[in-house]
């Protein structure tokens, strides 16, 4: 998932953002353009958050540079409380749907 769906605000270092609900600075990496404090919200890049490429003067705006923040929702959703959640909505529910299921189907 991208950083910017993690509260993301751009700071003097870098783009400050908290996914995990951990707030951590990502340095070399910017969200606005132009030089400070001038600083300017440009349309193509929709809030994202993107790592220079090059020096602080030669930088580009483009896909290939767009930072991501390393969470997976998949890997997520087999942790802590959502993990114990649906394995405790499975045991509970999952046997008697079953059986309601397989007996429509058989008859």
């Amino acid at each position: 998932m991208a950083l910017k769906y993690f509260g993301a605000w751009e700071t003097a270092k870098g783009v400050s953002a908290a996914p995990w609900s951990a707030r951590h600075v990502y340095a070399r990496t910017f969200i606005k353009a132009d030089w400070w404090p001038h600083r300017m919200t440009k349309g193509n890049g929709n809030g994202h958050v993107f790592e220079r490429a090059g020096s602080t003067t030669n930088s580009r705006l483009d896909r290939s540079n767009k930072v991501k923040s390393g969470l997976f929702i998949p890997d997520e959703m087999v942790k802590s409380a959502t993990a114990s959640a649906f394995n405790g909505t499975a045991a509970a529910k999952l046997p008697d749907r079953l059986a309601h299921e397989l007996l429509r189907v058989l008859g």
